[in-house]
Formats: C-alpha cells, sequence, structure tokens
C-alpha cells in the first residue's frame, strides 16, 4: 500500500504563471481549466493528496473527479517516484496500486512510466508548486460488478449515479487520466 498556494509576489510572476497555465491548458486540453482553482486537501500521514480527473464533456466534467487521499512522491537525484491507487470507483478494485517512474530534466515536464503499462506526462507548475501529469494505461484490471456496487454504494442520487456510472465507463474504455497534487 502506499502510504502516505497560490502567491504571486510580482507582475513578472502573474505573467510567466498565467503563460505556463496556457501552455499546461494546451496539452492536456480543456480538462485543466478547472483543476487551477482547486484546493486539495491535506492527507493525516504526510499532508499530500491529490485529485484524479477522467477527461470527460462539459457535462460529466463536475462528475469525473476523485480524490486520491495518499500519495508517494519523491524526487531523488534526477529521478522521480509517483505511487498512488486509482479510485476504486472507476476501477472496481479497492487495491489497484500504481507505481510510476521518470527521469527529471531542467525543464517543467518529465515523461513517466510504470505499472498498469501506464505512461504520460508530468508538468511541474512552479507558480503554484503542483504537478499535473496525463497517464494513460494499457493494462489495467477492473471488477464491473465490484465498481457497480460500489458506486451505487456511494452516490445514492440517481443522476449522480447515472454520471459516475458513465464516467466510469468512459474510463475503461479509454483509461486516461489526469493526477494532480502539490510538489
Amino acid at each position: 500500500m502506499v502510504k502516505k498556494s497560490l502567491n504571486y509576489t510580482s507582475k513578472s510572476t502573474l505573467v510567466v504563471g498565467c503563460l505556463f497555465r496556457s501552455f499546461v491548458a494546451a496539452l492536456f486540453g480543456t480538462v485543466m481549466v478547472g483543476t487551477w482553482a482547486w484546493a486539495l486537501p491535506y492527507d493525516e500521514l504526510d499532508g499530500r493528496s491529490a485529485m484524479y480527473e477522467v477527461p470527460v464533456s462539459p457535462t460529466l466534467k463536475p462528475f469525473a473527479s476523485y480524490p486520491i487521499h495518499a500519495i508517494e512522491f519523491n524526487i531523488k537525484g534526477n529521478q522521480a517516484f509517483i505511487g498512488y491507487h486509482l479510485p476504486k470507483e472507476l476501477t472496481g478494485l479497492t487495491t489497484s496500486e500504481i507505481i510510476l517512474k521518470g527521469e527529471v530534466g531542467a525543464g517543467v515536464s518529465f515523461e513517466i512510466k510504470g505499472t498498469g503499462g501506464a505512461a504520460g506526462v508530468c508538468l511541474k507548475a512552479t507558480p503554484e508548486h503542483k504537478i499535473f501529469c496525463r497517464i494513460k494505461y494499457d493494462k489495467l484490471d477492473f471488477d464491473l460488478a465490484a465498481r457497480r456496487k460500489i458506486l451505487r454504494s456511494e452516490f445514492t442520487n440517481p443522476l449522480e449515479l447515472a454520471a459516475r456510472t458513465q464516467v466510469a465507463r468512459i474510463f475503461s474504455n479509454e483509461p486516461v487520466g489526469i493526477l494532480s497534487f502539490n510538489e
């Protein structure tokens, strides 16, 4: 099991932050627009948690985000390590551990690869001290019956249940997500 703001001081820093946001939005698409305003909750263990978002249409977007309550992120030398569990609401599995590694250079982005056939790119948002990773999975396991049961137990509102079920189906057909967390 994996254990475990925005302060602009000058106009030039504000401009750099806005340019960086535009770069991230262009790379990841419009899905990133809403994530900049997120206030990520902190895990009791080490102060680090994350949000996991499935790229979907604007109508499903309010139902496509899930908190990741424990995430491990380390950089040793030029090697980055990210460990987390995918939301059980998407996979139906209570332990769907993902471990990613990549080489961090001097730039603002780095590539990652890992378990579940996962591969993607991460961006370091320096002014915000956040990391955004767009990850595609090629070899994930799903328990559709368990996922249905999990969704029904967590979301009793019929409209929300239908929307979350649709997001989960989209994810199982095209397992891509955006992980965002504090550096």
